[in-house]
C-alpha cells in the first residue's frame, strides 16, 4: 500500500459538500419544528463540532483501505448517497412515531461504505432526529436498534445464500419491534404500529433485495469504472497530459493500447495495465523526481491504487515491478521508447525491427527487473513474441 502524501481536491470537495448538506439539513429541521434562531444556531454549531470528527474517521477508514477495500475511493458514490439519506431523514420527520423506515438508510450507507461507517451515520442521524423532534427515549432506542439490524444485515447481504433468511429478519424486526417498544413506553398495545411496521418491513426488504446489489456493486466497481474513465480523452488529467506534450500524450496512448493487449494475452488485468501504461510517465509534468511527483499527482487525482502502485515502480528506479501488470507496462514502455529514438529507415527492415525488441527486452529481463513481478518465463516469451509479430509499435 502506497503511503498517501497529497490531499485530493476531489475528495475535499465532496467532504465539504457533505458538510454543507448536513448544515442545510439542520436548518431545514429548525424551520420544520419552528425553533427560535438561537436554537437553530446552537444546533448548527453542534453539527460543525461533530462533523469534522466524523470526516476524520471517514478518512481514516479510507486510508486504511477499509472503505470497500479501496484506499483511492473518491467518495463519488458515498457523497450523493449521504445527501440522499439526509433527505430521507427530513422526510422521516413527517412519519408517525416508531414508523420511520430507518432500516433503508442504514442498509444504503453500509452498502456504499462499510459497517463501521454505516453504524456511525445511522446512530448519529437517529440521535439528531429524535433530539429535534423531542421523541421519547424508547422511540430513540428503537430507531438505533433497528438501524443496527440494518447495518448488520447489509454486511451479510453480499452472499446470495443469506438473502432469504435476512429478508425474514428485516421484515420480522420491522413488524414486531415498534409494537414492543411502544408497549415498553406506555404499557399499552397499538395494533396500528404492527400494520405500519409491516409496510416498513416490506419496503426495507424490497429495497435490500432490489437496490442493495446495484448500490454495493457501484461502490465496489468504482476502481473498475475509474480505470476506463481516466484514459478517456475528455478526462481532465488526460487533457492536462496532452496540453503538456503532444509527443508524450501519443506515447501514453500507444503504451496504453499495447499494454492492454499484452495483458489480455496472459490473462492479467488489462484495464489496470492500460490505465497505468497511459500515466506511466505522469511525473514528467511536474519534473524531477519523476517517480515521487508521478505518485503525488496520481493520488491527488484519486487514481486507483493499483495504478498508483505501478507508477511508484516506474522504470524500476525505486521499486522493482511487483505485479504482472507492472512488468507488462515496463516492457511495453521500454520497447516503444526505443522505437521512438530510432529513425524509420533503421526500423524499415523486419530483421532490425525484431532485433531491437529482442535486445531491449532481453537486457531488461537479464537484469532481474521482473523477478518480483510473478511473470513466468512462458508469459514473458508470449509478450515478447506478440510485440515482435502482433502489433505495430509506432
Amino acid at each position: 500500500m502506497i503511503k498517501e502524501k497529497n490531499f485530493s481536491f476531489k475528495r475535499v470537495r465532496r467532504l465539504l459538500l457533505m458538510t454543507a448538506g448536513t448544515i442545510i439539513f439542520t436548518i431545514l429541521l429548525a424551520f420544520r419544528f419552528q425553533f427560535w434562531m438561537d436554537i437553530a444556531i446552537a444546533l448548527t454549531l453542534l453539527q460543525l463540532m461533530f462533523f469534522p470528527v466524523f470526516l476524520a474517521f471517514l478518512e481514516s477508514e479510507r486510508i486504511g483501505g477499509r472503505l470497500n477495500g479501496n484506499q483511492a475511493d473518491s467518495y463519488r458514490i458515498l457523497c450523493p448517497s449521504f445527501l440522499c439519506v439526509l433527505l430521507l431523514y427530513f422526510i422521516f420527520t413527517f412519519f408517525p412515531a416508531y414508523l420511520a423506515p430507518v432500516l433503508i438508510p442504514a442498509v444504503w450507507i453500509t452498502a456504499v461504505s462499510n459497517p463501521a461507517v454505516g453504524a456511525v451515520v445511522s446512530v448519529y442521524l437517529n440521535l439528531f432526529l429524535c433530539m429535534m423532534s423531542e421523541c421519547s427515549y424508547y422511540e430513540l432506542a428503537y430507531y438505533i436498534l433497528i438501524s443496527l439490524v440494518g447495518v448488520l444485515a447489509a454486511s451479510w447481504l453480499e452472499k446470495k445464500k443469506n438473502r432469504v433468511s435476512l429478508s425474514f429478519i428485516l421484515f420480522a424486526t420491522s413488524l414486531v419491534f415498534p409494537e414492543l417498544f411502544y408497549y415498553l413506553a406506555t404499557f399499552q398495545r397499538n395494533p396500528t404500529l404492527m400494520k405500519g411496521g409491516a409496510v416498513c418491513g416490506a419496503a426495507a426488504v424490497l429495497f435490500s433485495m432490489m437496490f442493495f446489489q446495484k448500490i454495493n456493486g457501484q461502490a465496489k466497481a468504482e476502481d473498475e469504472h475509474n480505470l476506463k474513465e481516466i484514459i478517456e480523452p475528455a478526462y481532465p488529467l488526460a487533457k492536462e497530459l496532452k496540453a503538456y506534450s503532444q509527443v508524450d500524450y501519443l506515447h501514453a496512448q500507444n503504451v496504453s493500447k499495447t499494454a492492454y493487449q499484452c495483458a489480455l494475452l496472459i490473462q492479467a488485468d488489462a484495464d489496470v495495465a492500460a490505465a497505468a501504461g497511459f500515466y506511466y510517465r505522469l511525473g514528467k509534468i511536474e519534473g524531477e523526481p519523476f517517480v515521487a511527483n508521478g505518485v503525488a499527482r496520481a493520488q491527488a487525482n484519486c487514481l486507483p491504487e493499483s495504478v498508483v502502485q505501478i507508477l511508484a515502480e516506474y522504470n524500476g528506479e525505486e521499486r522493482l515491478p511487483s505485479t504482472k501488470e507492472s512488468a507488462i507496462v515496463h516492457m511495453v514502455d521500454a520497447v516503444i521508447a526505443k522505437f521512438e529514438l530510432l529513425d524509420k529507415d533503421t526500423l524499415s527492415s523486419a530483421w532490425n525491427h525484431n532485433i531491437v525488441i529482442y535486445q531491449t527486452l532481453d537486457e531488461k529481463s537479464s537484469s532481474g527487473i521482473y523477478d518480483e513481478s510473478g511473470l513466468s518465463m512462458n508469459q514473458y516469451l508470449k509478450i515478447r513474441e506478440y510485440l515482435v509479430k502482433g502489433v505495430t509499435l509506432l
